[in-house]
């Protein structure tokens, strides 16, 4: 960060030539070696931004294969589940069927045993 002239002669009445030099030659010994800080991290961060790219990538992938065993898992119980209704379906029309049966041999008997006793 550059000093102003403004500031610099501000800085000069203030605390008097000697004192305005040496504050301002402090701000930009600041101001260089906060620029060189930020360069530093910069430079160290690099190479983490780059992993923490790569780790992104892997977990995307992890995303992707788990998305498609998910989806691989649903349409199998989706298979199975309609084998199952499928399976319910025919018992239930099996059970309607000996139903009927067994209630017109029911009426069946009792209709005869009402002739034979009537």
């Amino acid at each position: 960060m550059p000093v102003s002239a403004k500031l610099s002669r501000s800085l000069a009445q203030a605390l008097g030539e000697e004192a305005a030099t040496d504050m301002v030659d402090w701000m930009q010994r600041v101001d260089t070696q906060r620029i060189e800080l930020r360069d530093h991290l910069e430079s160290r961060f690099t190479p983490l931004d780059a992993r923490l790219a790569q780790i992104e990538a892997g977990i995307a992938r992890i995303e992707t294969r788990m998305d498609q065993r998910f989806a691989a898992f649903e349409l199998k119980m989706e298979q199975r589940f309609g084998a199952v209704e499928r399976q319910i379906e025919s018992t239930r029309a099996d059970l309607m069927k000996w139903m009927l049966v067994f209630w017109m041999g029911a009426v069946g008997s009792i209709a005869v045993l009402a002739g034979v006793l009537g």
